[in-house]
């Protein structure tokens, strides 16, 4: 039975965008989501490592899937690894004898782990969606079959944040180098701002990570496409990079300050009954 597959934008975008970082060479990682109630395969999202590669050949090293298995196994929800991507770049998208025998051995430890095979050569020349090749497979005896997929969501903002944080130019020589800045999920500033409001830290930092979250929200309700030259996209993306940082640091304050309170109830507890203990003690030894 053909399954159903469905793709998230952001899973699709992160493979072009490593692929943007490795010019003249196939890439390839793992497939991360889940097997839905209803069959439908989802990709969640990818994970990469070391890879040995040519114009023409892929392989993660041994080191890079052992790597990426220890860290699925820690991750804290329900994730786990659902096949593999590969590009085959200016080659278009298809299933070579290799990539049949990668797929055996992948069905072989999931009966529905597909392959992803793009060719984003000629999109990540012109940007142009209509010339994004992507086919997803699944292997019966020794053929290769195709099944078809949806994207959720838009492809094309995930695309172009994702063209941006890769911080890597267009190759094609008529197209000048452009950079995409991203435009962050409004929920995520709105966590973000009462993060800020109820840190711990000097007034002025607080002042500054306001004044970023202000610029984030302004890209955020943009409607145009918004461009920018390589320095300032590269200082957009260190923005962002310190705020995913600041982040994962209140997350971990947050964490102490409750274990620290959850801690001085404790004591308070175990004071309280030690003192009731030594005055019922004290009283019963006066009765006696």
């Amino acid at each position: 039975m053909t399954p159903k597959v469905r793709i998230t934008a952001k899973a699709l975008a992160k493979m072009i965008a490593f692929d943007l970082k490795r010019p003249g060479k196939e890439s390839a990682g793992l497939l991360l989501g889940r097997e839905q109630p209803d069959g439908t395969i989802y990709v969640e999202d990818i994970d990469v490592g070391e890879q040995e590669a040519t114009a023409v050949h892929v392989q993660l090293t041994d080191d890079a899937l052992v790597q990426i298995v220890s860290r699925v196994a820690n991750r804290n929800d329900d994730i786990s690894i659902i096949g593999w991507w590969h590009t085959h770049p200016g080659l278009r998208a298809f299933m070579s004898p290799t990539d049949v025998r990668t797929q055996q051995t992948y069905q072989a430890m999931f009966d529905k782990a597909i392959a992803i095979v793009l060719d984003p050569l000629k999109f990540e020349q012109t940007h142009r969606l209509e010339d994004l090749d992507v086919k997803v497979f699944q292997v019966q005896g020794e053929n290769p079959i195709e099944i078809p997929f949806t994207v959720e969501k838009s492809l094309q903002p995930a695309l172009e944040y994702l063209v941006f944080a890769s911080a890597s130019p267009s190759s094609h020589p008529n197209v000048a180098p452009t950079y995409y800045v991203s435009r962050p999920n409004p929920d995520d500033l709105v966590k973000l701002e009462q993060y800020v409001a109820n840190m711990e830290g000097l007034e002025s930092d607080k002042e500054l990570l306001r004044g970023f979250i202000i610029g984030l929200r302004a890209i955020a309700e943009s409607n145009d496409t918004i461009k920018a030259d390589p320095s300032i996209a590269r200082n957009l993306e260190s923005v962002v990079s310190e705020i995913d940082q600041l982040n994962r640091l209140l997350r971990e304050y947050h964490l102490r300050k409750t274990i620290a309170t959850d801690n001085f109830y404790s004591g308070l507890w175990i004071s309280v009954i030690l003192v009731l203990g030594f005055i019922g003690a004290y009283l019963l030894s006066l009765v006696l």
